[in-house]
């Protein structure tokens, strides 16, 4: 078993506050600095309960096959002692990102080449945005919440929505994960497995194409009360829908046409 240590409260904000001067920091690859910054007080929490002990895999600059084998690796191991309130707190991911994880980070966002900003360093190891959005902009909460949002225990492969990210994770996960409909796992999982069924059925789902499915989805909240609809049901309307986006020339009999 493994401990997890969160930062607090005071440490959170002193360090935000500090990200210009401690700037050239960031690229150090151990954390050391961190407690010399706070004089050697100690700016974490243990968190309360241990987890398994497990390592992420290390990649630099950025491997979606890598982001989503990690992102299996931490939800699997945190999704039993880690509510969603409390994967919701910046200390929480902030605390791994400047912790535990400080040496994946180096690796992850390539640091030793000092040549990222404040901005950057806000963005990945804080929350820089609303609370939604920053969840899949820092760089660890976003494994988390993305495994967590496509995790479906009625398939034989749990993960099976998640591999759908494996060619390209950060752009699309930030753009649908974002999504007020993604907090709907049933409107989530039909999106993401009626794209797995286009491509079985004619070719690969574009960027473009899946923003545009989202779109339509977005429509049909807006013309018909679509909670009423079935995981299944709406997953066979995505599909007739995203074909016809790809100009389909053949008929998919499961639905009729909106």
């Amino acid at each position: 078993m493994r401990s997890l240590y969160f930062l607090k409260q005071d440490a959170l904000e002193a360090l935000r506050v500090n990200i210009e001067s401690n700037l050239h920091n960031y690229s150090k690859p151990t954390n050391d600095w961190i407690y010399e910054f706070f004089d050697g007080t100690d700016p974490f929490i243990e968190f309360k309960e241990q987890a398994p002990d497990f390592k992420l895999n290390k990649h630099r600059g950025g491997k979606a096959e890598v982001d989503i084998e990690n992102a299996k690796i931490l939800y699997t191991n945190l999704k039993d002692i880690l509510t969603p309130s409390q994967a919701s707190d910046e200390r929480f991911w902030a605390g791994l990102a400047h912790g535990t994880f400080w040496e994946y980070m180096h690796n992850r966002w390539e640091m030793d080449k000092d040549d990222f900003s404040a901005d950057s360093i806000r963005l990945r190891y804080f929350f820089k945005y609303g609370i939604q959005r920053s969840l899949l902009t820092n760089t660890i909460s976003r494994l988390w919440w993305a495994a967590h949002k496509m995790y479906d225990e009625n398939r034989d492969n749990p993960f099976e929505l998640l591999e759908y990210f494996e060619r390209d994770f950060v752009t699309p996960t930030l753009t649908f994960l974002s999504s007020n409909f993604s907090n709907n796992p049933i409107l989530a999982r039909a999106l993401v497995a009626a794209a797995i069924e286009i491509e079985e059925i004619n070719r690969r789902v574009s960027r473009e194409e899946f923003r545009e499915l989202l779109r339509y989805l977005n429509i049909l909240g807006g013309v018909c009360i679509i909670d009423f609809y079935g995981e299944e049901e709406l997953k066979d309307i995505l599909i007739l829908k995203g074909l016809e986006i790809q100009g389909y020339g053949r008929s998919y009999g499961k639905v009729g046409a909106w």
